[in-house]
């Protein structure tokens, strides 16, 4: 799981080695989507073959981030209700 923290004061996080003119997108735990958005990432991620040894700890950081705001927002609003499956990573490709 990444923290704010640790990602800037680490020089080999994805925060840091992102090119100083490439556009990077912050999702933070605060954010009633962005669970969701990580999860559909990891799902989408599977699904088209790519990234499919960090997808899971993605999944799983999703969860973190949900926990994280239950704990700290818990009368903020809602999350929405979207169902993103996790594909089954371990069927064979054809």
């Amino acid at each position: 799981m990444a923290l704010k923290r640790d990602e800037i004061s680490n020089p080999d996080s994805c925060l840091n080695r992102a090119a100083d003119d490439e556009p990077i997108f912050v999702l933070r735990a605060k954010d009633p989507l962005a669970a969701k958005m990580v999860e559909d990432w990891s799902a989408r991620s599977v699904l088209a073959g790519l990234h499919e040894d960090r997808a899971p700890a993605a999944f799983r950081f999703a969860q973190a981030m949900r926990a994280w705001r239950k704990q700290h927002f818990p009368d903020g609003p809602a999350e929405p209700e979207i169902k993103v499956p996790f594909p089954n990573t371990e069927e064979k490709k054809p």
